[in-house]
């Protein structure tokens, strides 16, 4: 509608018959106009974007395509304008610079991840070095089962690993599978990175190949990093042999990490969705790994499996290590033969290994750059827009097409940076005034009020410098607000504004607070408590809800038996009347991947679930952050129709319209911690121009842009020197206004507590509702959830399906002496069963920033959720436990007779249950996603280390084995399936030696059970015991 220098906007529109009334800013002006809500001299309605667009192509502005194509001057200059035939702003060189320093920053700020990411690589190594010290100069690889024959001397099929053999390829192998596990954590960076380049790709910021080339460069040098730290902790502890055999390994091994890495990065852009994608990756995890050569050798793998050990790249990173390991050793001739054939590798050649594998790696980012390729262009272009529109006109499904396009809707437009539910015509929208609210509200009861009054508050934190020094963020701040009041806290950024709502909210959880600070006259109890509501700046909801739905178990939740269910569903209705929500009460919140409301309407829901009790005072933190001025004054208007009903209302908000700011009774202005000035809003221009300092404030100057001006020091006095801000805080000091409040401030407080009458604390519980209609509201909304969100769900039934139809074909008809077949087979059961709960991880920690805000508003106890995170799942893990026992039972025809299926069941199903609740504990105890899945592959190794598969129990180091396998719940539970599946068969030589060597003789199986119940019991008691006490909500 517009196209052309900023300066001449509101004249281009002032030419077509637009007066107007907003000339404080110029850009809200035209937001206005474009938006329908000022209409043109003399009209009725506003004009609709087609005729404001045809008025555009009639004027002067306007730039037709075919005329941009002969933009050229007689020099062959391009004449201004001209760069608009490029599809981006700037070359595809500046696109990869600009976006590998903002890579690269962003990478290096991540401070606390880099550190977790050197620790862990660290702490690894020092592990593996200690777990296997000593491991890499083993005396023999092999040995025959038949005891005192030499391999030389034995039959192929009777040689199997030695203790220091299977150590040693133990080894190298959970050093493989470590750096495949370590590039599962960055999958949730990278599908967060993916929505932020959606974005910018559709907004023409940069193209594909920049950005791809970028991701696939920057995180190099951090991965030889972190594979240097590991390698360098465990090599000489390992004792491997001094020679070029650790630049090789170290070569390797970091083309395998990139591989790995490349891997995650095609899996983040194929799903883009964070929980399929880390339930994908378990599985191809456990797939590739399957094909190494370790768990199933080469010459044993299937025929109809061959083909998979081609192309799975760490068999060919595992064969390169083995081989030069196994000929670097000083091995004997026998020895170097016999292992070699045992594996499978006798004619490899290790140079190609790397190769190999960084062939892979391309592979993966060529596949990786495929899928950010911009989708193709599914418009169809019309030479006469106007004959396709009229001959549409007579029919009714392109007529609803034709109607969307000519469709403005504040609500929904690109600048709430959210994609709106059904868009409505602009000449049927009419945006919400407070008139409108107030017509809504005609059965919204009166509030009490809250009189609130603070007096020289101070708020002190330490110094993370020093830590015997004290930072003084608010230093002595004194005001008064009053029912049917709305206060903004204003100032530059750094006042101090977002500290003083946090100390008057009563959410801070860390420093010192001094001063007076009275509700209604007294102290905070837990009366003011119950009836006061924090609206955060962020909105955290349940995005696959309905805004009725979110609003239902909210008033469940805060009101409780209160009112009845009758009652209740009233309650939400008046609330959904309140805020002009009622047209989207069954649309759904939406997320980055779902289309819902829009940010207008989405803060209007924040603010409904928090005064759905109708509370007495109300607190906003920046309830207009990420609107635009149209949108912001919507809400805004809403929230001053909450005031008009005599509550008592204090925001903190940056740089309001001048709409906005008329809707505000008082402001408090902050400079460095202090106040510079309270008291009427309608006064504070008046104040400072009338002041020593003589500002000058234009008549169209937006008065909030002016005392922001003024109190970040952008505006100079009539000197034309900025006045500090200690200058300003004596100003107000010595003012009328301050010394009337200090004279009077014990006389206002006691009309406030005359004004508010006697208040009874003592029958004011915390919570609104018991701890058992909380577990049963909260039960309800995640079922309700899980019935709205299935693909995770769906994803791990068929993860469950695809794994035990893989290892059900890959170990098909498993006979008695094939014991190795079976031992890979529980191994890598019981490692899926933890890893595959990874996927949970990211929606843990969105569970848990809705339960914070929850138990701050003394919504939720702790005890009802935790008991509640875990119950929908149970049932889940259980049914995904039976499919794929009953899958590989029937395929490898494991034992079925007594009790044996039952058992296999019962303890894959007890050892998932501790899976979870580790990743639940895990959650609970880190900052962030990424950390969470950090901190839990190291766990997951720890416990796969010692589960007496990879390395054999007996010979570990006396003061290791006295403690570590018992530490071990998978110990327990792959020692239970080998008894459960081989303790009958002990008189079978291959049997015999085989449990011998993993020291599971004289074990009772149904021992297994009670131990992995107390580790899920354990798990849980730590988790409730986290969720009490540990809390990354610091305010």
């Amino acid at each position: 509608v517009f196209c052309g220098p900023a300066n001449e906007a509101l004249q281009y529109f002032a030419r077509l018959g637009y007066r107007p009334t907003n000339v404080f800013n110029s850009a809200e002006a035209i937001i206005d106009i474009v938006g329908g809500i000022v209409l043109p001299e003399g009209a009725t309605q506003p004009k609709s974007p087609a005729e404001l667009a045809e008025l555009f192509e009639d004027s002067a502005y306007a730039m037709r395509p075919s005329e941009r194509g002969n933009s050229l001057g007689s020099a062959g200059e391009p004449q201004r304008g001209a760069w608009l035939m490029r599809r981006h702003a700037t070359t595809k060189k500046t696109q990869f610079y600009a976006l590998m320093q903002r890579q690269t920053l962003t990478m290096m700020r991540k401070k606390a991840q880099l550190k977790a990411g050197i620790s862990k690589n660290l702490l690894s190594g020092l592990f593996y070095g200690i777990l296997f010290f000593g491991q890499g100069h083993a005396s023999d690889m092999v040995q025959c089962v038949v005891p005192n024959v030499s391999v030389d001397n034995c039959d192929s099929s009777l040689i199997t690993l030695s203790p220091d053999g299977n150590n040693a390829s133990s080894l190298l192998f959970l050093l493989l599978i470590f750096t495949l596990m370590s590039n599962l954590e960055a999958i949730p960076d990278l599908c967060s990175q993916g929505r932020l380049y959606r974005r910018e790709l559709a907004a023409y910021a940069y193209s594909a190949s920049p950005y791809w080339l970028v991701n696939m460069i920057v995180p190099l040098p951090r991965l030889l990093l972190y594979l240097v730290l590991l390698l360098n902790a465990a090599y000489f502890l390992l004792e491997f042999p001094a020679n070029s055999l650790y630049g090789y390994t170290l070569g390797l091994s970091y083309a395998s990490n990139v591989t790995a890495y490349y891997l995650s990065t095609l899996l983040a852009a194929t799903l883009k969705s964070e929980a399929v994608a880390l339930a994908i990756f378990p599985v191809l995890f456990v797939m590739l790994s399957q094909f190494a050569g370790f768990s199933i050798k080469l010459p044993d793998v299937p025929d109809a499996w061959v083909w998979a050990t081609y192309v799975s790249f760490p068999r060919w990173v595992y064969e390169g290590q083995m081989v030069a390991f196994i000929r670097s050793s000083g091995f004997s001739g026998d020895q170097v033969d016999a292992s070699l054939e045992y594996f499978g590798f006798k004619h490899w050649s290790p140079e190609l290994s790397p190769f190999i594998a960084l062939a892979f790696a391309a592979f993966f980012a060529a596949l990786t750059y495929w899928n950010l390729r911009p989708p193709k262009d599914s418009l169809v272009k019309v030479d006469d827009v106007d004959t396709i529109m009229a001959d549409s006109r007579g029919q009714d499904q392109e007529m609803e097409e034709v109607a969307l396009l000519n469709t403005y809707n504040p609500l929904n437009s690109p600048s709430s940076e959210r994609e709106g539910a059904s868009p409505t015509s602009s000449q049927d929208y009419k945006p919400f005034t407070v008139e409108d609210y107030r017509a809504a509200s005609t059965n919204a009861p009166r509030s009490r009020g809250c009189r609130l009054m603070f007096h020289d508050l101070t708020y002190s934190v330490p110094d993370r410098k020093d830590r015997r020094r004290e930072l003084k963020i608010l230093r002595g701040v004194s005001g008064r607000t009053q029912p049917g009041e709305v206060c903004a806290l204003m100032g530059a950024s750094g006042a101090g504004k977002s500290t003083l709502l946090d100390v008057l909210a009563g959410r801070k959880t860390t420093g010192t607070i001094g001063g007076d600070l009275l509700f209604n006259g007294r102290p905070r109890g837990p009366s003011v408590i119950r009836t006061t509501a924090y609206v955060l700046q962020d909105n955290v909801h349940i995005g696959v809800l309905t805004v009725r739905q979110t609003l239902s178990f909210a008033a469940d939740l805060r009101v409780g038996t209160a009112l009845s269910k009758e009652e209740r569903e009233a309650r939400v209705e008046q609330i959904l009347s309140m805020l002009g929500l009622t047209e989207v009460a069954e649309t759904i919140i939406g997320t980055d991947t779902l289309r819902g409301i829009s940010g207008g309407q989405l803060k209007r829901v924040s603010i409904g679930v928090e005064i759905i009790m109708l509370p007495d005072l109300i607190f906003l933190d920046e309830p207009t952050s990420g609107l635009d001025s149209a949108i912001a004054l919507e809400v805004m208007s809403a929230v001053r129709n909450l005031a008009d009903q005599n509550r008592t209302i204090m925001c903190t908000i940056h740089q309001p319209s001048a709409g906005v700011y008329a809707l505000f009774d008082k402001l408090l202005l902050m400079s460095e911690g202090k106040v510079i000035y309270f008291g009427p809003a309608i006064d504070a221009v008046p104040f400072f121009t009338s002041s020593p300092f003589a500002f000058t404030c234009a008549s169209d100057t937006n008065p909030a842009d002016f005392v922001i001006d003024v109190a970040g020091g952008s505006i100079t006095s009539s000197t034309g020197k900025v006045v500090p801000g200690e200058e300003l805080v004596q100003y107000y000091s010595k003012s009328v206004l301050n010394r009337m409040f200090e004279e009077h401030f014990n006389t206002m407080v006691e009309m406030d507590v005359a004004a508010a009458g006697s208040v009874d604390d003592k029958k004011v519980t915390r919570y609104p509702t018991s701890m058992v209609m909380q577990f049963h509201t909260l039960l309800r909304r995640q079922a309700l959830t899980f019935s709205k969100d299935r693909k995770p769900h769906f994803a791990a039934l068929i993860r469950n399906v695809v794994l035990g139809l893989f290892y059900g074909s890959l170990f098909y008809h498993l006979g008695v002496e094939d014991t190795s077949d079976k031992l890979s087979l529980f191994f890598f059961t019981l490692s899926a069963s933890i890893l595959g709960h990874n996927q949970s991880i990211p929606g843990i920690f969105m569970d848990r920033l809705l339960f914070y805000r929850e138990r701050g508003a003394n919504a939720v106890a702790t005890l009802p959720y935790w008991a509640v995170i875990a119950s929908l799942k149970l049932p889940l893990t259980a049914l995904n436990a039976l499919v794929y026992c009953s899958i590989i039972t029937g395929l490898s025809n494991l034992r079925t007779e007594g009790d044996a299926f039952a058992y296999l069941f019962t303890v894959v199903l007890l050892q998932s249950f501790v899976g979870l609740f580790q990743c639940q504990l895990i959650s609970t105890c880190t900052s962030s996603p990424q950390s969470a899945l950090s901190v839990a592959n190291v766990a997951s190794l720890f416990t796969i280390a010692f589960s007496g598969y990879l390395v054999f129990i007996p010979t570990l180091p006396d003061w290791l084995r006295s403690w570590a396998p018992y530490a071990s719940f998978m110990r327990w539970a792959f020692e239970g399936l080998v008894t459960n599946e081989m303790g009958d068969d002990e008189d079978n030589l291959v049997v015999a030696t085989t449990l011998d060597n993993l020291g599971f003789h004289s074990f009772d199986k149904w021992q297994v059970i009670p131990i992995l119940v107390g580790f899920a019991a354990g798990m849980r008691l730590l988790t409730l015991v986290a969720l009490r006490f540990v809390s990354f909500e610091e305010r």
